[in-house]
């Protein structure tokens, strides 16, 4: 189920999409699943595309020595709308690795966040 949970599948495919949603919160229309399961295929719809890419954008905290982990998960929780559990994730996977994607959305909604973020004293960079 950790598996599962995480995006870590067998399936790629399936893994991309799971990870959009969890962190958009919502997920495109150009995965068509077939009868088989393992025969999936991508569908393009070209009207969707350009309302697409105005979500790829991404914010990125950076561990810092400041900060308790309470007070990023508080933060998280509250500006990013995360639930307890992701913004543990986060906050841990910002720890150990020295930084993690907080945020996805656009251009507009990632500086919004990273200037409430920066707000609350954590280091935070948004990434085109």
């Amino acid at each position: 189920m950790d598996d599962w949970e995480s995006c870590r599948t067998h399936d790629e495919l399936w893994n991309a999409a799971q990870t959009e949603l969890k962190y958009t919160g919502r997920t495109h229309n150009y995965i068509l699943m077939n009868q088989n399961p393992s025969e999936k295929t991508i569908i393009e719809d070209e009207t969707e595309e350009s309302s697409q890419n105005v979500y790829f954008s991404k914010v990125i905290l950076f561990n810092d020595l400041i900060n308790d982990f309470g007070h990023v998960e508080d933060c998280l929780m509250k500006i990013c709308f995360k639930s307890k559990k992701e913004a543990k994730k986060i906050a841990l996977e910002a720890h150990n690795n020295g930084k993690a994607i907080c945020f996805i959305g656009s251009s507009e909604e990632c500086e919004t966040v990273a200037e409430k973020l920066s707000a609350e004293h954590l280091t935070v960079s948004i990434n085109n």
